[in-house]
């Protein structure tokens, strides 16, 4: 399943990704940063895997304990 720029968070910023379940638990999340004041989503966290890919400019990743700059195609 395909979703569009979906962010559901909660009050202790989880992410709550929709569609999942334990059938089958994947799902592919197309960002348009853009779309985000300041091109920035918020702080969150959730409890399944996220793999990000960059198709074109850069994104700068942030955890709780480093930054990472990722780069189309790198």
């Amino acid at each position: 399943m395909l979703l569009y720029n979906t962010f559901h968070s909660d009050d202790n910023s989880h992410d709550h990704v929709p569609f999942i379940t334990q059938g089958f638990p994947y799902v592919c999340i197309k960002t348009d940063m853009d779309k985000y004041p300041g091109r920035c989503v918020p702080w969150h966290w959730h409890s399944s895997c996220e793999i990000v890919t960059v198709e074109k400019g850069e994104v700068e990743l942030k955890t709780p304990d480093t930054t990472v700059l990722l780069h189309r195609g790198g």
